[in-house]
């Protein structure tokens, strides 16, 4: 196994999984990241499993499956500030993020281990859909070819990653954060390797309207109040718009469409009903966020 110059250090990476109420998917993650499945001695890496529902059952769980690993109480504020508590007692010199409901592939572990090369603090690893999407409801963060940074499969120098205040956990739902980090790396002109072989696989989900709405919540206050952006409507809706369209037709779901067209009518209708109270709200965010700076400084 090629490295750094040097010797890995035992505990070189800490392996970061935020839980919430997933016992089944949880166990087969676990499963996979056993020393036989990850090609690298135990003692080189720890895996963190935070949850934000602790009970004395699912610690049981995760010690009966990966012994030896890291149980915690979450602070039952959502995956961002899941990841950033279990980052602040990591022994890992490297911090690798995934997700409960992913299975990291045999040698995934390795396969970051040997990616490793001077000069470079951050790795993306590859995430497949082995499944497929078989339903214009099911989607999954397929990830075949880098520059996504996502958090259920990238690898991060611990120091650099507290550095930068690790995730934002200001997001009102668990989505954005991930996006936020990246454009915080490339605000300080830094880059990362996409290491193809660092493979999880991630199941279909369905695409319900709830998560959808959350989403598009989380988009304005990633804009809003972390890129300083404030979306138009219009133009909001044109990219919902054109991007449900284009993933209906590539995938030939033709027979499926006037169900999809229903769901996705609603979810603009949605937006245009919040899209007002989005902006009023984060733009107060934005500007208690810039007093509080001023006030800092």
């Amino acid at each position: 196994m090629q490295a750094r110059s040097g010797t890995l250090a035992s505990t070189e990476f800490s392996i970061i999984i935020p839980t919430f109420r997933r016992p089944d998917l949880l166990s087969l993650c676990l499963r996979a990241l056993s020393p036989d499945n990850q090609g690298l001695p135990p003692e080189m890496y720890q895996v963190i499993v935070t949850d934000d529902e602790p009970s004395s059952g699912m610690r049981r769980l995760v010690q009966d499956v990966l012994p030896g690993a890291v149980y915690r109480d979450g602070p039952g504020r959502g995956p961002a500030a899941n990841r950033n508590g279990a980052a602040a007692i990591a022994r890992g010199k490297w911090l690798i993020f995934t997700d409960d409901d992913c299975i990291p592939g045999h040698g995934w572990l390795a396969a970051y281990a040997s990616a490793l090369r001077e000069g470079c603090a951050v790795y993306e690893g590859r995430t497949t859909c082995s499944e497929g999407l078989r339903s214009p409801f099911h989607t999954a963060p397929i990830n075949e070819t880098g520059g996504n940074l996502w958090s259920c499969n990238f690898m991060v120098e611990g120091s650099l990653f507290r550095s930068l205040g690790g995730f934002d956990e200001g997001f009102p739902h668990a989505a954005m954060e991930d996006v936020d980090f990246r454009e915080r790396l490339k605000d300080q002109g830094l880059h990362w390797d996409f290491v193809p072989s660092a493979a999880v696989n991630h199941p279909p989900k369905e695409m319900r309207l709830r998560a959808l709405l959350e989403a598009h919540e989380s988009y304005y206050y990633f804009h809003i109040v972390r890129r300083g952006v404030v979306p138009g409507l219009r133009q909001t809706l044109l990219n919902i718009s054109k991007h449900r369209l284009a993933a209906l037709l590539k995938r030939g779901w033709r027979i499926e469409i006037p169900g999809a067209a229903s769901v996705f009518a609603a979810e603009l209708c949605l937006v245009c009903l919040h899209h007002r109270s989005w902006r009023r709200r984060f733009l107060a965010d934005a500007i208690q966020d810039v007093g509080k700076s001023a006030q800092t400084h």
